[in-house]
């Protein structure tokens, strides 16, 4: 399974400048939720999310948890990073983990040390305006690539270390291709 640890401020700030600048800091939260939503039951129960909130002192912190896809507010004094940090401790060991935040300050050095994965908010939102079918899409493009690289593979006289580069990206070669 991949989990995607989500600075939430950090990746809203760099989706919705336009509602920060507003002042509608509520609803670009709202609708970054959803965003993150659909990017998870699109790809279904593959893929976890947890959106982590920089909660504060004397408002409730509520969560949410609905399949794989969660809400979470941390509790001061603690932080989003310091509630990042945790979840990568939690996760590292089951899933592949990915951490989405472009503000790696505080949480570069700890992070790499836990064998997590880091993605950009930039990237990642890039990665919500695609459809949801994109990914489908790029499967099934699959075996178009497969014949391109067929086609490569006849054009510079084949040979092992193409057969090997196949093998490596889950292209497959054909079984009855032998070098001898």
């Amino acid at each position: 399974m991949i989990t995607y640890l989500v600075d939430g401020y950090n990746l809203v700030h760099r989706s919705y400048p336009e509602s920060i600048r507003d002042g509608d800091l509520e609803r670009a939260r709202s609708e970054l939720e959803a965003r993150v939503r659909s990017f998870q039951r699109a790809r279904a129960s593959s893929v976890r999310v947890v959106i982590i909130w920089d909660g504060q002192s004397g408002l409730p912190s509520g969560s949410v948890r609905e399949g794989g896809f969660e809400v979470e507010f941390s509790r001061p004094p603690k932080s989003a990073d310091d509630v990042i940090l945790d979840r990568c401790r939690e996760r590292a060991a089951r899933d592949s983990v990915w951490v989405v935040t472009s503000d790696l300050t505080d949480i570069a050095g700890p992070m790499s040390s836990l064998g997590v994965q880091h993605l950009s908010s930039e990237k990642f939102a890039r990665e919500l305006e695609e459809p949801a079918s994109s990914e489908r899409a790029r499967a099934a493009n699959r075996s178009t690539d497969r014949s391109e690289v067929a086609d490569d593979k006849a054009a510079s006289g084949g040979g092992r270390a193409v057969d090997d580069w196949l093998r490596d990206f889950d292209l497959h070669p054909d079984e009855d291709s032998q070098d001898g």
